[in-house]
């Protein structure tokens, strides 16, 4: 009964494993500097940085961006955390005349499996 209930367990603990490593990203992504990676997806989103701040100790980096729809930016930073693990640590955001339109106050960002 106890080997039974032991042997359950373990492929329980076995398939959350899988789904956990499945939402890894990819070992490429994760050997890049986040600062390229940051500069290769604002390229995608066609997004222009005026200041990337790196703090490599942290694998953080801080980041300045001009005005832009509020839409675009959660887009972006809901594709670095599903794509690349990179997560928002301080976000402050004003919003401008234009409807839907922010400017990015603070914006800083840490990959949470480094390197």
């Amino acid at each position: 009964q106890q080997a039974q209930s032991d042997l359950l367990n373990l492929q329980q603990y076995a398939q959350r494993l899988a789904l956990l490593q499945s939402t890894l990203p990819p070992p490429e992504s994760r050997a890049l500097p986040l600062t390229t990676l940051i500069e290769q997806s604002t390229m995608r989103h066609r997004l222009t940085p005026t200041a990337i701040t790196p703090d490599p100790e942290e694998d953080a980096l801080s980041i300045t961006l001009p005005p832009l729809p509020f839409s675009k930016l959660i887009a972006w930073l809901a594709d670095l955390q599903r794509e690349h693990d990179i997560q928002v640590q301080t976000l402050q955001v004003t919003p401008l005349p234009s409807p839907g339109v922010v400017r990015v106050d603070v914006l800083r960002l840490q990959r949470l499996f480094s390197q």
